[in-house]
């Protein structure tokens, strides 16, 4: 126990980023010191026999740097400061524990040292030289430092300023960084491991670190991994002995080898000239010919030219029936190692709109080769790695070095892949597509779909005709495809015996199944293949292809050894090749004939459309477009908009839904467009021909890069001004800032029964939007002639990855404290920051602002299927101003019609309410207006007002280009022309309003979570099933997000829902999180073999978690508004509904969760609360209160 112990290697207190790093090398401020005084001790001039003494001459350094009556920031300092000593670093010479100067000339001093020598030191940034101050040397002035300053030193003092690299912990559990070199300028390379790569030979696996950019580094593993392994081929080549008539490989001696190694062998030359193209005709022409005339066209093969050998051994050998020995055997000796968990690319797959009339796509490599010898050779180096050198195999063969009837592995191959050369050629795999993916009535159906897409095309009429997202081949009929293909143009010797078919289309149908972020690795490819059932690779009498080329390696071994070597060999090549069916065969088989994407209603679920339909529907959906919101342009025209400024063009892609096709720009990416006039003047032909393979591409920014500072001005204005914003909110807590008063003021008031509600949704709220009334409202929005901006870097580490980020700051006319250090502004769990004092100011005006503004409102170019459009009306929705841009609009419509109409129809004869609404509720206080971006929720006590604001929305909003879409409104009462769609009836008769994924209950305003989303598909399409690293841990972090998504203050506060709402709420969520971790266990059983006992554990930890996490939640909305939340929920009845959840779901599923059950059922009858449920529980677990929760597929 002591020596596992021993063995474990301990966890690093250093922080992740500094961890990952510098490693060890980053060690706390205290550690540092210590090492920096020289050994021995240096002399010092302390009395002797005195009770005062300095770091030279105390017995424990530690104890005298830190003192247990030392104040608490010193403490904090010297265990939480990290320092780093570069490499680069000049030793401490001489060592002095004496102190001359006081800490502020110290700073800067080395501070104005450091700027005469034009230093890059971070210590530099913000240095008044005027007034000797910046926000560093306020932080390294304080009393902490000016107590270390007098226990080390001038001379250290100065040598940790200058020559190391300072982290000061924050207050947001990160650290800044304030001297040495900008760590954003290192080349982050994480230390979690190399990110291997396919080929990767098993003695590299141990060297190198990953990086999260693929980049330079990564063509230099790939080109030194090359050299190795050529190297590696060389030298087996070189080992290689010239062979005798009549004698096998098996009878050639480590002696003769060396000795002809020694006596010219070949030599490994490494500068090579290439042949002469006539040279390597001829010599192509000589290798087929010799090809032809070893197999005749009756199928038997020439006798080899061998002699008799008169060797004891040989005759030996012949009377065993060993078979002959091929000598190029001997470059599979060393074919790449493929790891177990790389993973199958499947990125060339989505959104390929491309069409190839060849089965593969253009560029794939069985478009080009052609039925040779050489172009064989070449797919074997593709394939397994294997370091064949240019013609050598083909030399070894043509000398009769192996005998046509020799278990020769290359020989064979060739054949084999020969053939899989010519059957991709002349495979007809349209008659294959039009066999298992067939399409009725092709024309029909595709016009009846795109007509129906109401929303693209703006027509109200409605067909029962198939939707465009209904017009995909199942999952089955593409596997039956793919699998058809392979049986057509494999060789069957290649696919295995008959017994390993059947595995091989399951584990094809996994991996087209998968979902759109989940990964496939080898060893799911491999999973249940039989590696005997390929008699190709196997060693067995009457099937060798492989033989016993380990035969010449083989004194001192076993038989047991040889066969083990002979196992490894056998499953490398078998890896090989399954990695390169699916990589090379199956990948590129559904990119070439199948448009893969998501859908709108499909959440993560992928589906594959053939291309000839996806196609049509495109055309059909863009001509519709063209008409309204996009006009075409040319390649010059687009030349002249972006030319003028920073950004590019977003790429524009069509997404399914249910009544038509959604049009998404991807504004994140970059850009790039070819140089105009790069051409080359041909003098043979006297034409201008583009340079193959050297065009010069000029880049653009991406478009939300470029509207950052915009997006900065626009937020801080919204937090300044809110009433800019009307009534818009931007999410659940806006909702329950707002709602809540307004809830409290009704039951003050005792008229919470006579309370009316109005739902209604804007119609095609982003794409109506007026542009050149958008730009007019934005000029009052912003108002100020400059704005002031602030960037800071930062360094910021997940669990999976770490980058430099910028954050952007609006500085305000007021100073900010050094002290006041940014919060992180992405959204990500991060492990750790470090905050870089290297900050940039800078000025924007307001006519560059506005200039900006309307150059990517009115000139917004979006390229679909290699076209460029102009969006002529509305705003694109993947910007990052697009939410504020549209609430903004909005905004000014409810200021300038909606207020003032409310204001004249508000009735009189209402009961009033008292004025403690919040600031953004209308003026008539009986009632509340709120809207989420085009989501409208209207609450009022007068039903005259509720009928009259929901008729005035009927009639639109012309100057706004604004109308209502009639099939999303409802009310809580009778009302003509109301479908009242989004009104749901509960199994126990309440009756609910549905608004932004809440559910309004129409009677008493209490507010519950709608999971209707998840009523259309299997509840796993919402899942991304995660098999690496440890199996529980993962699980106990999954089943605690599944948690996350519907945990809001305005569920769990009795302010507005009743303590048995409240409960209800809870134990809702626990059944969703039930069913989710159904799917995904039943998800992970496919991958690898789980221990369902071990379950209980992360299950019980989630509903000790879900009370921990809203106790948080309460008191953060507590703390951040004046609302004073009411929860009044223990821990123990959390606990309760959890494990009720989740036995209630699992027992419908009892035969997959047998003994999680039983263990779960004996922890709920041992529960406090079982002797005695209280009538609130009871009513949470009520199935009637449920009944939309069990309607979902899982």
């Amino acid at each position: 126990m002591a020596e596992s112990e021993r063995m474990k290697k301990p966890r690093p207190r250093v922080p992740h980023v500094l961890w990952r790093l510098f490693g060890r090398r980053a060690r706390t401020l205290l550690d540092t010191i210590i090492s920096l005084i020289p050994s021995p001790n240096p002399p010092c001039h302390c009395k002797p026999h005195s009770s005062s003494s300095c770091l030279a001459c105390c017995q424990c350094r530690s104890s005298f740097l830190v003192r247990p009556d030392d104040p608490k920031p010193y403490r904090t300092l010297m265990a939480h400061c990290y320092v780093v000593v570069p490499d680069a670093a000049p030793p401490q010479q001489p060592w002095s524990p004496t102190r001359r100067w006081p800490q502020l000339q110290i700073v800067s001093r080395t501070i104005e040292l450091m700027l005469s020598e034009r230093s890059n030191n971070v210590l530099c940034n913000g240095f008044d030289k005027e007034s000797s101050t910046s926000p560093a040397v306020e932080l390294l002035t304080s009393s902490a430092w000016v107590l270390l300053l007098d226990r080390v030193g001038d001379v250290s003092m100065h040598y940790l300023l200058r020559h190391t690299m300072i982290f000061l912990p924050d207050f947001l559990n990160g650290h800044i960084q304030i001297s040495g070199e900008s760590i954003t300028r290192l080349n982050l390379k994480t230390r979690r491991g190399t990110r291997r790569l396919p080929y990767q030979d098993s003695t590299l696996l141990h060297h190198g670190s990953g990086s999260r950019k693929k980049g330079k580094q990564n063509d230099n593993a790939v080109s030194s991994l090359e050299r190795k392994i050529h190297r590696r081929a060389s030298s087996c080549e070189e080992q290689l002995p010239t062979i005798k008539e009549g004698c096998t490989l098996s009878e050639v001696s480590t002696d003769e080898c060396s000795q002809h190694n020694a006596n010219g062998g070949t030599v490994d030359s490494r500068k090579r000239t290439r042949p002469f193209r006539w040279q390597r005709v001829k010599k192509r022409k000589q290798s087929d010919l010799e090809e032809v005339n070893d197999h005749n066209l009756d199928g038997r093969s020439k006798p080899p030219r061998v002699a008799p050998c008169s060797s004891k051994q040989s005759s030996q050998d012949q009377r065993a029936g060993a078979p002959s020995q091929c000598c190029c055997s001997f470059l599979f000796q060393a074919p790449t190692a493929i790891s177990d968990k790389a993973l199958i690319d499947r990125e060339h797959m989505f959104y390929r709109v491309d069409h190839s009339q060849s089965l593969f796509p253009k560029n794939h490599i069985l478009n080009k080769l052609k039925l040779r010898v050489a172009d064989a050779n070449q797919l074997i180096k593709e394939i397994f790695g294997a370091p064949l050198g240019p013609g050598k195999c083909e030399q070894r063969h043509g000398s009769r070095t192996c005998s046509a009837d020799s278990a020769c592995l290359h020989r064979s191959l060739i054949k084999k892949l020969k053939v899989l050369i010519r059957r991709a050629k002349r495979c007809e795999h349209m008659k294959l597509l039009n066999k298992h993916c067939p399409v009725q009535n092709l024309e029909t159906i595709i016009t009846n779909g795109a007509d129906s897409a109401t929303e693209m095309t703006g027509s109200s009429e409605v067909d029962k005709s198939p939707a465009p997202h209904e017009l995909y081949c199942s999952k089955h009929q593409v596997v039956s495809f793919i699998w058809a293909v392979c049986r057509s143009i494999i060789p069957l010797e290649l696919l295995g015996s008959s017994s390993n078919w059947r595995v091989w289309k399951r584990n094809i149908f996994r991996f087209i199944g998968l979902r759109r972020y989940e990964k496939f690795c080898l060893s799911q490819c491999m999973q249940k293949l039989k590696l005997t059932a390929f008699c190709f690779f196997s060693y067995e009498p009457g099937s060798s292809y492989l033989g016993d080329h380990l035969l010449i390696s083989s004194e001192g071994k076993t038989v047991k050894q040889l066969n083990d070597s002979k196992d490894k060999m056998r499953t490398r090549l078998v890896k090989c090749w399954v990695y390169w069916l699916f990589t090379n065969l199956i990948v590129p088989i559904v990119q070439s004939n199948f448009y893969v994407t998501e859908t709108e209603q499909g959440q993560r679920d992928i589906f594959y459309y053939r291309k000839l339909v996806w196609c049509e529907l495109a055309e059909r959906t863009i001509s519709d477009l063209k008409g309204q919101t996009l006009l075409h342009l040319n390649v010059d025209s687009v030349r002249d908009i972006i030319r003028m400024r920073n950004f590019g063009f977003s790429k524009l892609r069509l997404l399914p839904k249910r009544n038509g096709m959604r049009a998404v720009a991807n504004l994140r990416a970059c850009s790039r467009m070819p140089e105009q006039g790069w051409y080359w003047n041909n003098q043979l032909f006297g034409k201008q021909k583009p340079r193959r393979g050297c065009r010069r591409h000029q880049y653009f920014k991406s478009v939300n890069h470029v509207l950052r500072d915009l997006h900065i001005i626009l937020k801080d204005v919204w937090w300044c001004g809110p009433e800019k914003l009307g009534s818009s909110v931007f999410s659940y807590n806006d909702i329950y800032k707002k709602l809540c008063p307004f809830v409290i003021s009704l039951k003050v008031s005792g008229i919470m029964q006579s309370a009316y509600v109005v739902v209604a949704d804007v119609a095609k709220a982003f794409d109506s939007i007026d542009q050149d009334k958008l730009l007019s409202v934005m000029k009052k929005v912003i108002d100020q002639d400059c704005y002031h901006l602030k960037k800071t870097h930062e360094i910021v580490c997940t669990e999976k990855s770490m980058w430099n980020h910028e954050s952007i700051l609006l500085k305000k006319h007021t100073i900010l404290s050094c002290n006041s250090v940014p919060r992180p502004s992405i959204r990500y769990r991060l492990l750790h920051r470090v905050l870089v004092n290297q900050e940039s100011d800078y000025h924007l005006r307001n006519e560059d602002l506005f200039r900006l503004l309307a150059e990517h409102v009115m000139n917004n170019i979006l390229l679909l299927d290699g076209e460029f459009y102009l969006q002529t009306n509305g705003i694109s929705q993947g910007s990052i101003l697009s939410s504020l841009l549209c609430s903004f609009y909005f905004a000014d419509l409810e200021k300038n019609v909606i207020f003032p109409y409310l204001e004249k129809t508000c009735n009189d004869d209402s009961p009033l309410l008292e004025n403690n609404c919040d600031e953004m509720s209308l003026p008539c206080a009986q009632n509340i207006l709120m809207r989420y971006i085009d989501d409208i929720l209207f609450i009022t006590t007068s039903r005259k007002q509720a009928t009259n604001f929901l008729k005035r929305l009927q009639r639109g909003f012309q100057t706004y280009n604004c109308h209502l879409n009639s099939e999303k409104s409802g009310t809580n009462f009778e009302c003509e022309g109301v479908s009242n769609s989004r009104s749901l009836a509960s199994a126990d008769g309440q009756l609910f309003l549905r608004w932004s994924g809440l559910l309004l209950n129409c009677q008493t305003l209490e507010i519950q979570a709608d999971y209707g989303r998840y009523l259309d598909n299997h509840l796993s399409s919402s899942l991304t099933i995660s098999w690496q690293n440890k199996l529980n841990q993962n699980l106990g972090k999954k089943l605690c997000r599944f948690l996350q998504p519907k945990c809001h203050p305005i569920l769990f506060d009795q302010n507005i829902n009743s303590e048995q709402v409240v409960r209800l709420n809870v134990y809702q969520i626990f059944l969703l999180a039930a069913m989710k971790f159904h799917c995904y266990v039943k998800g992970l059983s496919r991958i690898c073999r789980l221990q369902p006992a071990s379950f209980s554990i992360p299950v019980v930890n989630s509903t000790r978690y879900l009370h921990t996490h809203l106790m948080k939640l309460m008191s953060r909305i507590s703390s951040r508004s004046n609302i004073y939340p009411v929860f009044k929920l223990a821990r123990g009845e959390v606990e309760w509904l959890g494990l009720s959840a989740y036995i209630r779901v699992l027992k419908r599923k009892h035969w997959c969760h047998k003994k999680l059950l039983a263990i779960l059922r004996c922890k709920l009858q041992a529960h406090r609360i079982s002797k005695n449920v209280p009538p609130r529980l009871k009513y949470a677990v009520d199935d009637s209160h449920s009944s939309v929760l069990w309607k979902i597929k899982y």
